[in-house]
């Protein structure tokens, strides 16, 4: 499996706080939050994908292992839906997607004003993606909207 990099001063502690600096770097517009460029060399000198870029499961899992090897897709999943990300006073959080462009499963940090349902993206063909939404969810026990609602409210994400 190969590796990306981010360019950061010291290793991150833990997943999340690794998600936080790779999502709160990078202010984006108005309605949405970037993540950083990521990097094939631990130089951070071959560009693997562009700043202002939204981020596949795949890659946000790969970084995950770059810098953690023992991590499941499970803790990942989990960790993003539970990252908080604050600006001017405005909260971010994910939304789930499909990209028609890259082929895969996606995440984009929208402001918190958009309500994302199950069946919006539980459904959905998935290309180049290593997993789909439908069994990243399950591994969270997440098998239904009610399943989505109780655990979003379970760790405050709502």
């Amino acid at each position: 499996m190969s590796k990306i990099y981010i360019k950061i001063d010291k290793r991150p502690k833990n997943i999340k706080q690794l998600l936080e600096i790779f999502y709160r770097a990078n202010k984006g517009t108005s309605y949405s939050h970037y993540a950083l460029p990521t990097y094939f060399d631990k130089e951070c000198t071959k560009e693997q994908c562009r700043a202002g870029a939204y981020r596949s499961f795949d890659d946000v899992y790969l970084l995950c292992k770059t810098y953690f090897s023992i991590v499941s897709p499970k803790r990942v999943i989990h960790e993003m839906l539970n990252l908080k990300i604050m600006r001017d006073n405005q909260r971010f959080k994910i939304r789930m997607q499909y990209c028609g462009g890259m082929m895969k499963i996606r995440f984009v940090i929208v402001i918190d004003n958009y309500h994302q349902t199950y069946n919006d993206i539980i459904n959905r063909t998935y290309g180049n993606s290593k997993w789909s939404w439908r069994e990243l969810l399950s591994m969270l026990d997440i098998n239904s909207q009610e399943d989505l609602e109780n655990y979003r409210e379970q760790y405050s994400i709502t």
